[in-house]
């Protein structure tokens, strides 16, 4: 994987993934408070994290010919002091699993390699809302896995203290 980060500004930076030739606008993190549109690095975190939890999960649903589309994840982290304290992440699905398969499900998304990246060093919490009638927070069109895109918000709260 080949992917390059240039800080483009004062608090600011670009990425590129090689590979698939995608960039990614990067903002001033939650705690310095950036007012670029962009997303910020502990968001992205926050979202590589739920992102991988299904992903993950969905593949392994495959095997047992379970399709999981139109599930979705909310996530967000708390910072203090500049430190990541906790991800929490709830999995949302209409689909409504036998206990055996609802077992195999959340046992085998936990096998994403962000999540075991990250579940040492902060307070990683997954939770499940199978047979879930809610809906993602946003859709911008119907069925869609859109993200939750607020522009002015953040996944991450921070209390940052000098």
């Amino acid at each position: 994987m080949a992917i390059t980060v240039t800080l483009d500004r004062m608090i600011h930076a670009q990425a590129i993934h090689h590979g698939v030739g995608k960039e990614i606008g990067l903002q001033g993190d939650c705690a310095s408070a950036g007012s670029d549109p962009d997303v910020n690095p502990l968001d992205l975190l926050a979202m590589s994290t739920a992102g991988c939890l299904i992903i993950v999960m969905a593949k392994s649903a495959k095997t047992r010919g379970i399709d999981l589309t139109g599930t979705w994840a909310d996530v967000d982290c708390q910072l203090k002091d500049y430190v990541i304290q906790s991800i929490r992440v709830t999995v949302h699905s209409r689909y409504r699993p036998s206990e055996e398969d609802r077992a195999f499900l959340e046992t085998e998304s936990h096998h994403c390699p962000v999540y075991l990246a990250v579940k040492d060093g902060a307070n990683v919490r997954v939770t499940f809302e199978w047979g879930s009638s809610a809906k993602p927070a946003s859709s911008a069109c119907a069925g869609s896995a859109q993200p939750n895109t607020k522009p002015a918000s953040s996944a991450c709260a921070s209390s940052a203290t000098a």
